[in-house]
């Protein structure tokens, strides 16, 4: 069943640009670690998928990145994505957080491994 299941979802990021996005910088990011969306940005931009990720009018200024980013990652909040790079199989689970940094809220994300 689960064979199935991550076929499933290997052909539905395949068919979505923006999961398969996802799934590329969650294969390139550090595994189980909390990150800040200026941090993903910096992956994206490094695995050339911030085009797939956003329309070139989200695109003007670091910010609107950042912001645009941010919305797209809560968007899939908790999905667990699965993609297949050179033969290999990866999945992973998108977790969102809020915590205090230097006295300010900030947002951040991790590519959990599934246990």
């Amino acid at each position: 069943m689960h064979f199935i299941l991550t076929n499933w979802s290997i052909q539905r990021n395949a068919n979505d640009s923006v999961r398969d996005a996802i799934g590329r910088i969650g294969a390139a990011a550090r595994p189980d670690t909390w990150l800040r969306v200026d941090d993903i940005r910096q992956i994206a931009v490094e695995e050339g998928v911030i085009g797939r990720l956003m329309d070139r009018s989200h695109r003007e200024s670091d910010k609107s990145v950042q912001q645009e980013l941010g919305r797209i990652l809560s968007n899939h909040q908790d999905e667990t994505l699965t993609i297949e790079m050179d033969d290999v199989v990866k999945s992973f689970v998108l977790r969102k957080h809020r915590n205090k940094q230097a006295g300010q809220f900030a947002t951040v994300y991790m590519f959990e491994m599934p246990t």
